[in-house]
Protein backbone atom coordinates (compact mmCIF):
# COMPACT_ATOMS: atom_id res chain seq x y z
CA UNK A 1 0.00 0.00 0.00
CA UNK A 2 1.34 3.71 -0.64
CA UNK A 3 2.33 5.75 2.01
CA UNK A 4 -0.02 8.62 2.49
CA UNK A 5 2.36 11.07 2.61
CA UNK A 6 4.58 11.06 -1.10
CA UNK A 7 8.49 10.71 -0.47
CA UNK A 8 10.40 13.52 -1.00
CA UNK A 9 14.31 13.85 -2.49
CA UNK A 10 17.09 14.25 0.33
CA UNK A 11 18.84 16.52 -1.87
CA UNK A 12 18.53 19.07 -4.54
CA UNK A 13 19.50 19.57 -8.18
CA UNK A 14 19.53 16.92 -10.31
CA UNK A 15 18.95 13.25 -10.28
CA UNK A 16 22.06 12.44 -12.53
CA UNK A 17 24.48 14.92 -10.95
CA UNK A 18 23.68 13.22 -7.02
CA UNK A 19 24.14 10.32 -8.82
CA UNK A 20 27.96 11.13 -10.53
CA UNK A 21 28.48 12.83 -6.93
CA UNK A 22 28.23 9.37 -5.33
CA UNK A 23 30.51 7.71 -7.72
CA UNK A 24 32.66 10.06 -6.90
CA UNK A 25 32.90 10.18 -3.00
CA UNK A 26 32.73 6.18 -3.03
CA UNK A 27 35.57 6.37 -4.86
CA UNK A 28 37.28 8.75 -1.96
CA UNK A 29 36.03 6.74 0.17
CA UNK A 30 37.63 3.91 -0.89
CA UNK A 31 40.83 5.83 -1.01
CA UNK A 32 40.59 6.52 2.61
CA UNK A 33 38.77 3.21 3.74
CA UNK A 34 41.02 2.56 6.61
CA UNK A 35 41.03 5.75 8.21
CA UNK A 36 36.98 6.12 8.06
CA UNK A 37 36.10 2.49 9.24
CA UNK A 38 38.61 2.76 12.25
CA UNK A 39 36.56 6.14 13.03
CA UNK A 40 32.99 4.72 12.39
CA UNK A 41 33.30 0.78 12.50
CA UNK A 42 29.61 0.89 10.91
CA UNK A 43 31.37 1.96 7.52
CA UNK A 44 33.48 -1.51 7.30
CA UNK A 45 31.91 -4.77 6.45
CA UNK A 46 29.40 -5.13 3.66
CA UNK A 47 28.86 -1.03 3.19
CA UNK A 48 30.96 -0.34 0.06
CA UNK A 49 29.18 -3.34 -1.30
CA UNK A 50 25.73 -2.20 -0.49
CA UNK A 51 26.80 1.49 -1.52
CA UNK A 52 27.90 0.19 -5.19
CA UNK A 53 24.62 -2.03 -5.05
CA UNK A 54 22.48 1.32 -4.39
CA UNK A 55 24.23 2.96 -7.32
CA UNK A 56 23.11 0.24 -9.64
CA UNK A 57 19.72 0.48 -8.67
CA UNK A 58 19.12 4.18 -8.24
CA UNK A 59 20.55 4.49 -12.15
CA UNK A 60 18.51 1.65 -13.65
CA UNK A 61 15.42 3.13 -11.99
CA UNK A 62 12.43 4.67 -14.06
CA UNK A 63 11.97 8.27 -13.47
CA UNK A 64 8.28 8.53 -12.91
CA UNK A 65 8.08 11.30 -15.47
CA UNK A 66 9.32 8.29 -18.11
CA UNK A 67 6.65 6.35 -16.56
CA UNK A 68 3.80 8.99 -17.04
CA UNK A 69 5.22 9.10 -21.00
CA UNK A 70 4.55 5.63 -21.20
CA UNK A 71 1.02 5.85 -19.78
CA UNK A 72 0.33 8.41 -22.13
CA UNK A 73 1.36 6.49 -24.76
CA UNK A 74 -0.35 2.98 -23.77
CA UNK A 75 -3.61 5.18 -23.43
CA UNK A 76 -3.36 6.82 -27.31
CA UNK A 77 -2.67 2.99 -28.37
CA UNK A 78 -5.91 1.83 -26.35
CA UNK A 79 -8.23 5.11 -28.00
CA UNK A 80 -6.75 4.09 -31.10
CA UNK A 81 -7.48 0.97 -30.90
CA UNK A 82 -11.51 1.67 -29.33
CA UNK A 83 -11.90 3.91 -32.18
CA UNK A 84 -11.22 0.86 -35.03
CA UNK A 85 -13.59 -1.62 -32.44
CA UNK A 86 -16.46 0.76 -32.74
CA UNK A 87 -15.84 1.63 -36.91
CA UNK A 88 -15.84 -2.47 -37.57
CA UNK A 89 -18.49 -3.51 -34.70
CA UNK A 90 -20.79 -0.48 -36.80
CA UNK A 91 -19.96 -2.25 -40.06
CA UNK A 92 -20.71 -5.69 -38.83
CA UNK A 93 -24.01 -4.37 -37.98
CA UNK A 94 -24.99 -3.01 -41.09
CA UNK A 95 -24.16 -6.81 -42.99
CA UNK A 96 -26.53 -8.11 -40.07
CA UNK A 97 -29.21 -5.72 -40.72
CA UNK A 98 -28.97 -6.67 -44.43
CA UNK A 99 -28.52 -10.73 -43.64
CA UNK A 100 -31.40 -10.72 -41.52
CA UNK A 101 -33.28 -7.51 -42.58
CA UNK A 102 -36.43 -6.26 -39.63
CA UNK A 103 -35.02 -8.67 -36.91
CA UNK A 104 -33.60 -6.71 -34.10
CA UNK A 105 -33.53 -9.57 -31.73
CA UNK A 106 -30.57 -10.92 -34.17
CA UNK A 107 -28.67 -7.11 -33.96
CA UNK A 108 -29.22 -7.71 -30.16
CA UNK A 109 -27.25 -10.83 -30.23
CA UNK A 110 -24.35 -9.27 -31.86
CA UNK A 111 -24.52 -6.77 -29.22
CA UNK A 112 -26.62 -3.79 -30.60
CA UNK A 113 -28.32 -3.11 -27.45
CA UNK A 114 -25.90 -2.22 -25.28
CA UNK A 115 -23.36 -0.97 -28.00
CA UNK A 116 -24.03 2.72 -26.91
CA UNK A 117 -22.52 1.80 -23.17
CA UNK A 118 -20.25 -0.02 -24.46
CA UNK A 119 -18.52 2.40 -27.16
CA UNK A 120 -16.63 4.33 -24.84
CA UNK A 121 -15.84 1.69 -21.75
CA UNK A 122 -12.58 -0.16 -22.91
CA UNK A 123 -14.03 -3.71 -20.82
CA UNK A 124 -17.56 -3.35 -22.26
CA UNK A 125 -16.13 -2.65 -25.59
CA UNK A 126 -14.52 -6.02 -25.33
CA UNK A 127 -16.78 -7.67 -24.48
CA UNK A 128 -18.81 -6.76 -27.04
CA UNK A 129 -16.68 -7.56 -29.71
CA UNK A 130 -16.22 -10.85 -28.02
CA UNK A 131 -19.92 -11.38 -28.56
CA UNK A 132 -20.02 -10.23 -31.74
CA UNK A 133 -17.06 -12.49 -32.97
CA UNK A 134 -19.01 -15.24 -31.64
CA UNK A 135 -22.43 -14.58 -33.37
CA UNK A 136 -20.51 -13.65 -36.95
CA UNK A 137 -18.94 -16.98 -36.63
CA UNK A 138 -21.94 -18.71 -36.35
CA UNK A 139 -23.80 -16.80 -38.99
CA UNK A 140 -20.82 -16.99 -41.58
CA UNK A 141 -23.09 -18.85 -44.07
CA UNK A 142 -25.67 -15.64 -44.01
CA UNK A 143 -23.23 -12.85 -43.99
CA UNK A 144 -20.76 -13.67 -46.57
CA UNK A 145 -23.26 -13.13 -49.27
CA UNK A 146 -23.78 -9.87 -48.08
CA UNK A 147 -19.85 -8.78 -47.65
CA UNK A 148 -19.15 -10.05 -44.55
CA UNK A 149 -16.50 -12.21 -44.98
CA UNK A 150 -14.66 -15.22 -42.90
CA UNK A 151 -11.31 -12.52 -43.13
CA UNK A 152 -13.20 -9.55 -41.44
CA UNK A 153 -14.35 -11.94 -38.68
CA UNK A 154 -11.12 -12.84 -38.08
CA UNK A 155 -9.69 -9.00 -38.53
CA UNK A 156 -12.38 -8.07 -35.04
CA UNK A 157 -11.14 -11.03 -33.48
CA UNK A 158 -7.74 -10.05 -33.48
CA UNK A 159 -8.42 -6.44 -33.30
CA UNK A 160 -10.75 -8.01 -29.74
CA UNK A 161 -7.60 -9.69 -28.78
CA UNK A 162 -5.26 -6.10 -29.02
CA UNK A 163 -7.90 -4.02 -27.27
CA UNK A 164 -7.61 -6.54 -24.43
CA UNK A 165 -3.83 -6.40 -24.33
CA UNK A 166 -2.94 -3.01 -24.88
CA UNK A 167 -6.31 -2.15 -22.01
CA UNK A 168 -4.12 -4.28 -19.41
CA UNK A 169 -1.25 -2.54 -19.79
CA UNK A 170 -2.43 0.63 -19.67
CA UNK A 171 -4.24 -0.58 -16.05
CA UNK A 172 -1.04 -1.95 -15.13
CA UNK A 173 0.93 1.56 -15.63
CA UNK A 174 -2.07 3.24 -13.54
CA UNK A 175 -1.65 1.02 -11.27
CA UNK A 176 2.75 1.62 -11.00
CA UNK A 177 2.24 5.29 -11.93
CA UNK A 178 2.01 6.60 -7.99
CA UNK A 179 3.84 3.63 -6.13
CA UNK A 180 6.66 3.53 -9.36
CA UNK A 181 7.53 6.93 -8.99
CA UNK A 182 7.65 6.71 -5.85
CA UNK A 183 9.63 3.60 -5.88
CA UNK A 184 12.49 5.82 -7.75
CA UNK A 185 12.49 8.95 -5.32
CA UNK A 186 13.10 5.79 -2.73
CA UNK A 187 16.42 4.54 -4.56
CA UNK A 188 17.60 7.87 -5.08
CA UNK A 189 16.87 8.65 -1.22
CA UNK A 190 18.87 5.20 -0.45
CA UNK A 191 21.70 6.18 -2.49
CA UNK A 192 22.30 9.78 -1.60
CA UNK A 193 21.70 8.49 2.39
CA UNK A 194 25.22 6.00 1.39
CA UNK A 195 27.23 9.63 0.99
CA UNK A 196 25.58 11.15 3.53
CA UNK A 197 26.72 8.93 6.22
CA UNK A 198 30.31 8.64 4.73
CA UNK A 199 30.36 12.67 4.29
CA UNK A 200 29.17 13.24 8.39
CA UNK A 201 31.85 10.77 9.12
CA UNK A 202 34.77 12.49 7.11
CA UNK A 203 33.50 15.61 8.54
CA UNK A 204 34.34 14.51 12.26
CA UNK A 205 37.05 12.41 11.33
CA UNK A 206 38.99 14.85 9.51
CA UNK A 207 37.95 17.89 11.69
CA UNK A 208 41.35 19.31 11.11
CA UNK A 209 42.07 18.75 7.58
CA UNK A 210 40.32 20.79 5.30
CA UNK A 211 40.99 19.48 1.96
CA UNK A 212 40.07 16.33 2.93
CA UNK A 213 36.68 17.19 4.23
CA UNK A 214 36.42 18.55 0.88
CA UNK A 215 36.47 15.63 -0.71
CA UNK A 216 33.58 14.69 0.98
CA UNK A 217 31.13 17.20 0.42
CA UNK A 218 27.57 15.89 -0.61
CA UNK A 219 27.80 19.04 -3.67
CA UNK A 220 30.35 19.58 -5.81
CA UNK A 221 31.84 22.92 -5.31
CA UNK A 222 32.20 24.88 -2.30
CA UNK A 223 30.12 24.91 0.45
CA UNK A 224 27.15 27.58 0.91
CA UNK A 225 27.95 30.55 2.88
CA UNK A 226 31.42 32.20 4.39
CA UNK A 227 34.15 29.44 4.04
CA UNK A 228 34.80 28.85 7.97
CA UNK A 229 36.79 26.39 10.08
CA UNK A 230 37.37 24.94 13.38
CA UNK A 231 40.12 23.63 15.60
CA UNK A 232 40.60 21.75 18.64
CA UNK A 233 44.10 22.07 20.18
CA UNK A 234 45.24 20.91 23.57
CA UNK A 235 47.44 22.89 26.00
CA UNK A 236 50.97 24.07 24.77
CA UNK A 237 50.23 22.59 21.28
CA UNK A 238 50.00 23.80 17.73
CA UNK A 239 47.16 23.19 14.87
CA UNK A 240 47.03 24.88 11.26
CA UNK A 241 44.26 24.77 8.66
CA UNK A 242 44.32 25.79 5.06
CA UNK A 243 41.39 28.35 3.43
CA UNK A 244 40.49 27.12 -0.04
CA UNK A 245 39.15 31.18 -0.29
CA UNK A 246 42.30 33.86 -1.26
CA UNK A 247 42.97 35.52 2.01
CA UNK A 248 43.92 38.91 0.49
CA UNK A 249 45.16 41.63 2.30
CA UNK A 250 42.26 43.89 3.01
CA UNK A 251 40.41 40.21 3.96
CA UNK A 252 38.24 40.18 7.07
CA UNK A 253 38.44 36.99 9.52
CA UNK A 254 35.99 36.31 12.31
CA UNK A 255 37.90 34.72 14.80
CA UNK A 256 36.33 33.48 18.29
CA UNK A 257 36.53 31.24 21.24
CA UNK A 258 34.20 28.54 21.54
CA UNK A 259 33.05 27.49 24.97
CA UNK A 260 35.32 29.95 26.57
CA UNK A 261 36.21 29.24 29.83
CA UNK A 262 39.26 30.21 32.67
CA UNK A 263 42.27 28.95 32.14
CA UNK A 264 42.19 29.50 28.17
CA UNK A 265 44.17 31.21 25.68
CA UNK A 266 45.23 31.27 21.95
CA UNK A 267 47.37 33.01 19.82
CA UNK A 268 46.58 33.11 15.78
CA UNK A 269 48.77 33.80 12.96
CA UNK A 270 48.84 33.59 9.01
CA UNK A 271 51.46 31.61 7.52
CA UNK A 272 52.33 30.56 3.93
CA UNK A 273 52.96 26.65 5.18
CA UNK A 274 51.58 24.75 8.27
CA UNK A 275 55.30 24.23 9.88
CA UNK A 276 56.34 27.79 9.34
CA UNK A 277 57.00 30.44 12.25
CA UNK A 278 55.10 32.68 12.58
CA UNK A 279 55.60 36.72 12.01
CA UNK A 280 52.34 37.97 14.14
CA UNK A 281 49.70 36.78 16.06
CA UNK A 282 46.27 37.89 17.51
CA UNK A 283 45.34 36.53 20.43
CA UNK A 284 41.91 35.38 22.18
CA UNK A 285 41.17 34.78 25.85
CA UNK A 286 37.97 34.22 27.96
CA UNK A 287 37.60 38.47 28.56
CA UNK A 288 38.39 38.84 24.44
CA UNK A 289 37.44 35.70 22.73
CA UNK A 290 35.98 36.84 20.05
CA UNK A 291 37.45 39.44 17.09
CA UNK A 292 37.55 40.58 13.68
CA UNK A 293 40.34 41.12 12.19
CA UNK A 294 42.16 41.75 8.77
CA UNK A 295 44.15 39.40 7.20
CA UNK A 296 47.38 41.11 7.32
CA UNK A 297 47.29 41.24 11.01
CA UNK A 298 48.00 37.84 11.33
CA UNK A 299 50.46 37.90 8.99
CA UNK A 300 52.50 39.17 5.97
CA UNK A 301 51.09 36.19 3.63
CA UNK A 302 49.90 32.94 3.37
CA UNK A 303 46.66 30.58 2.92
CA UNK A 304 47.04 28.96 6.32
CA UNK A 305 46.09 30.26 9.82
CA UNK A 306 47.78 28.42 12.63
CA UNK A 307 46.73 28.43 15.97
CA UNK A 308 48.57 27.85 19.34
CA UNK A 309 47.54 27.25 23.24
CA UNK A 310 48.80 29.07 24.95
CA UNK A 311 46.76 28.75 27.97
CA UNK A 312 46.60 25.62 30.78
CA UNK A 313 43.36 23.76 29.18
CA UNK A 314 42.68 23.14 25.61
CA UNK A 315 40.13 25.16 23.08
CA UNK A 316 38.57 25.16 20.31
CA UNK A 317 38.96 28.42 17.80
CA UNK A 318 36.34 29.03 15.39
CA UNK A 319 37.81 31.10 12.27
CA UNK A 320 35.06 32.36 9.37
CA UNK A 321 36.25 34.57 6.38
CA UNK A 322 34.04 37.52 6.45
CA UNK A 323 34.52 39.04 2.75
Amino acid sequence: MPDSQPLSRLYTGADAAMQQRQRTLHGHFLDNLAALTAFSPELAGTFGTRWTAAQTAAEAAVPGKMRTGQLKQDTDAVEGLMEQGRAQVQQLFYYVGRAFPHNAGRLDQYGKSSYEKARANHDRLIALLTQAVEAATRDAAALAPKGWTAANTTALAALGQQLSTANTAQEMQKGTGVEGGQTYIGLQNALYGFGQQVSLAAKARFVDDFAKRQLFLLTDGPPAGPETHELSVEAGGGKSVAFATALADGSKLHLRLLAPAPGQGAELSRVPAPDAAPLRTVSLSPDDFARDVAAEELGPQGQWLLVRNVGKVPVRVEMALLA
